[in-house]
């Protein structure tokens, strides 16, 4: 009775130290996918800003030819939206 005692505590450890190293492992595996999803998020931001700064400069464009063809074609500022050259 007390060898399967022992037996069974032995076996026990054994897949304690199994399970422990199997934990480790998936650790080592999770920062890696940690850190790709957070460079992720910050080429995300990056595009966003980016995609904020084209929409600023199309605006700024839209504007400019909206005076350029006003001053070109001489027509009045109210009429630029529905007239052109």
């Amino acid at each position: 009775m007390v060898d399967k005692i022992e037996e069974t505590y032995e076996t026990t450890q054994k897949l304690n130290v199994e399970l422990m190293a199997e934990g480790d492992k998936e650790m080592t595996l999770e920062e890696p996918m940690v850190q790709q999803m957070h460079k992720h998020e910050q080429q995300k931001e990056k595009i966003r800003q980016k995609n904020e700064q084209m929409q600023l400069i199309l605006q700024h464009f839209n504007i400019m030819s909206l005076v350029l063809g006003r001053i070109l074609c001489r027509v009045p500022l109210h009429m630029t939206l529905r007239s052109t050259c």
